[in-house]
């Protein structure tokens, strides 16, 4: 595993600068075996016409300070479930340091394992019909109650006079 990184569009760099501390300089790459001290995965908006992202966030040590590094991950609908944070290091209450505990690569793999080894969510087409006919089987509900018609089906069968 080589470095990563990330090639973030500006739109998307001050949507997700937004959303992570604004204090902490960023980072074009990290390397495997850096020290980490957050890895955080969230779900934003991308750019205009993208929907719902899931972005991926770092935040490692690097020369005595704190830098942090993102990752576009693709769509949200790919991804079961909601984001997570794994800290990767342990604050010091007296001085109120953290000592970090985890590398890069550490924290991926725990990422990976608390995503599932399956992150990807296939949708089949027999699936999106049956949510397509229940939309239409309610619209088609709705209309047969505001005419105070009798409707039957395979599930239910109202009858009004």
């Amino acid at each position: 595993m080589g470095k990563l990184e990330t090639p973030l569009s500006e739109k998307v760099n001050k949507i997700v600068s937004s959303l992570i501390q604004s204090h902490l300089p960023r980072t074009p790459y990290v390397f495997p075996d850096e020290w980490g001290y957050l890895l955080r995965e969230f779900e934003a908006v991308g750019e205009p016409g993208q929907g719902m992202r899931r972005y991926q966030m770092l935040v490692v040590a690097r020369q005595d300070t704190e830098a942090a590094f993102m990752r576009d991950m693709g769509s949200a609908i790919k991804f079961k479930g909601l984001g997570f944070n794994i800290l990767g290091g342990v604050k010091d209450m007296d001085t109120g340091k953290w000592t970090p505990c985890h590398t890069v690569a550490e924290l991926l793999d725990l990422a990976d394992t608390m995503r599932g080894e399956n992150r990807l969510v296939t949708v089949e087409k027999d699936y999106l019909r049956w949510f397509n006919r229940a939309f239409w089987d309610k619209m088609e509900r709705k209309q047969l109650e505001r005419r105070h018609r009798s409707m039957s089906g395979p599930l239910v069968t109202v009858e009004r006079r």
